[in-house]
């Protein structure tokens, strides 16, 4: 499996609703998270950011 077949995104929204539910797993279940977990990191195609979101620039009130 060498095809990229998630986004970013996707793949923290697959990660975000198994933690939800990782409270009511047993510990089979817990195994099977992780092992998705793993396979869907694997199969995400990460696109490095260009540039940075936000700069801060210093600013005389932040030396008080």
């Amino acid at each position: 499996m060498t095809d990229k077949v998630f986004t970013e995104d996707q793949r923290n929204l697959m990660i975000w609703c198994l933690e939800q539910m990782w409270l009511d797993f047993n510990p089979q279940e817990e195994q099977d998270a992780h092992n998705i977990i793993e396979l869907v990191s694997k199969m995400t195609d990460v696109v490095p950011v260009k540039e940075v979101a936000h700069v801060h620039r210093r600013k005389d009130m932040d030396l008080l």
